[in-house]
């Protein structure tokens, strides 16, 4: 097992953003103190290569064939009560799946391209940004093993695009058949493979030492890691209060009064 920290070329970046393969990966971000905002593959989830191999394309054309109406298919939540007030769609033709983007019901075409103009305000937002930084920090994590070809192809896509702009990417792959650490592409890719499993996606507490390397780096326009942490523990009592009334609501039998406490509880 490898308990190394990644090593990455810079301390300070103008900004780190998700390339998405699961939440974790914004989710760090946040509670590390390096998000500034919003961006549109924070919270995607990725079972596959699929999205891997398609992202160079998406990249090159502005995400023009993302996430069209047409594309989407609604698949089965973890938990069915999710059903009532998360709407789980996957993209055919990248195979990205948006657990946090849209609201059911996905018959209701208005109600989807609410949520779609969200994330195309997102995707402007990113390509802004990006452009008007001198160094950026690429961040992608799967629950599977890729290609070094693949993260590559994602690399020449981002230089090509923003071509002025210093891109560097840190590619996490859990559930790999072995550890090992290495850069690719003269040094600007860095490739992190550990054996266990996508662990603890919302670890307000940092404990994952496959995001400590994020602990070393400043973003500019952010707060500083001490004030990002002081409100992790307001949020960490918080949630505690959350699932105190839930639990009484649940002796009480409340009923659907409970039942968006129980959900938060799982969740």
């Amino acid at each position: 097992m490898i308990d190394k920290v990644i090593k990455i070329n810079r301390k300070d970046y103008d900004e780190v953003i998700s390339l998405g393969g699961s939440c974790s990966a914004a989710s760090q971000l946040k509670h590390r103190g390096k998000r500034k905002c919003s961006y549109p593959l924070d919270w995607t989830w990725m079972t596959d290569t699929r999205p891997v191999l398609a992202l160079p394309e998406l990249v090159r054309t502005r995400f023009a064939n993302h996430c069209r109406y047409e594309n989407m298919f609604e698949f089965a939540p973890p938990h069915p009560e999710y059903k009532e007030w998360m709407l789980n769609l996957e993209d055919k033709a990248t195979g990205y799946r948006h657990i946090h983007s849209f609201n059911p019901p996905f018959s209701d075409r208005a109600t989807f391209e609410r949520g779609n103009k969200v994330i195309r305000r997102r995707i402007d937002r990113m390509y802004k940004a990006i452009e008007n930084a001198e160094h950026v920090l690429l961040v992608l994590a799967t629950g599977f093993t890729c290609e070094d070809k693949d993260i590559e192809a994602i690399y020449r896509a981002f230089t090509e695009v923003f071509p002025k702009t210093d891109i560097e990417i840190v590619n996490i792959q859990f559930a790999s058949d072995h550890c090992a650490m290495y850069d690719i592409c003269g040094g600007q890719v860095h490739v992190a493979k550990f054996e266990r499993q996508l662990n603890q996606v919302y670890d307000n507490q940092l404990t994952t030492h496959e995001w400590s390397f994020m602990d070393g780096i400043t973003v500019k326009g952010v707060l500083p890691v001490r004030e990002v942490r002081k409100k992790n523990l307001k949020i960490k009592w918080m949630y505690k209060l959350w699932r105190w009334l839930g639990n009484r609501l649940e002796a009480a039998n409340a009923g659907c009064a409970n039942m968006r406490f129980r959900v938060w509880k799982e969740y």
